[in-house]
């Protein structure tokens, strides 16, 4: 009996992690370069453009990442025409139903959307856990 809850809980944890890292890490810079084209000479000049970004996720500068994100989300990113909230909410779509999705795969006759919003905890609690870091 033990065993099978472990093993859903398993489950459900790589369910909300795999679409919550991935959304993080993947997410700014593919918004970035769909913004501003894959030519770097083009792109405006900013603390945050793809290599510096996946600088910081290798040093695990967790503040900067939640500050891109958060800054797209009010809608005051800079190098945004919009300020990212358009962004941010299409990232945050397409991680939820990554979530969503997987989660309706891996465990089964438990409610999808049930364990699809229990998925969008625990990504909040890691971005919340990335913010904590960087600070």
């Amino acid at each position: 009996m033990i065993a099978d809850l472990t093993a859903v809980l398993a489950k459900r944890a790589c369910a909300a992690l795999v679409p919550a890292l991935a959304s993080v890490s993947l997410g700014y810079p593919a918004a970035y370069v769909a913004v501003h084209g894959l030519k770097a000479s083009g792109w405006p000049p900013s603390f945050l453009d793809p290599p510096n970004w996946f600088e910081c996720l290798a040093t695990l500068d967790g503040r900067s990442v939640a500050d891109a994100y958060v800054a797209m989300a009010i809608g005051v990113h800079p190098v945004f025409a919009d300020g990212g909230s358009g962004e941010a909410a299409a990232l945050f779509a397409s991680g939820w139903a990554a979530s969503y999705l997987l989660a309706a795969r891996s465990t089964p006759g438990v409610n999808a959307i049930r364990a699809a919003i229990d998925n969008l905890w625990a990504v909040i609690a890691i971005l919340s856990a990335l913010s904590l870091a960087g600070s």
